[in-house]
């Protein structure tokens, strides 16, 4: 039962840390459009929109890295366990 609260405690860690580490984007906003000396620019381009911030690399590369170890390790874990478990007999 505790390999069970820690494997479970070790998830949750895993899974809630790198959701502090996730990137703000920059509040203040650079005006694009620069004149020199009164000269117009050739192309004005203008934003289309909010854009969807990408992800950290850390969410998206070590999270479902350690994801996988965990499901991996608890599946290896259950699978020594019956081996055990099949091994010995309980005498009462």
């Amino acid at each position: 039962m505790r390999i069970l609260l820690t494997l479970l405690l070790l998830l949750i860690g895993l899974v809630a840390a790198p959701a502090y580490a996730t990137e703000e984007p920059a509040s203040d906003e650079v005006d694009m459009v620069e004149t020199f000396d009164g000269a117009e620019p050739a192309v004005i381009l203008e934003d289309s929109g909010e854009s969807e911030p990408e992800p950290a690399w850390t969410f998206r590369y070590l999270v479902p890295t350690f994801l996988a170890i965990t499901v991996l390790g608890m599946g290896v874990t259950g699978y020594r366990w019956y081996q055990l478990r099949s091994k010995y007999q309980v005498v009462e």
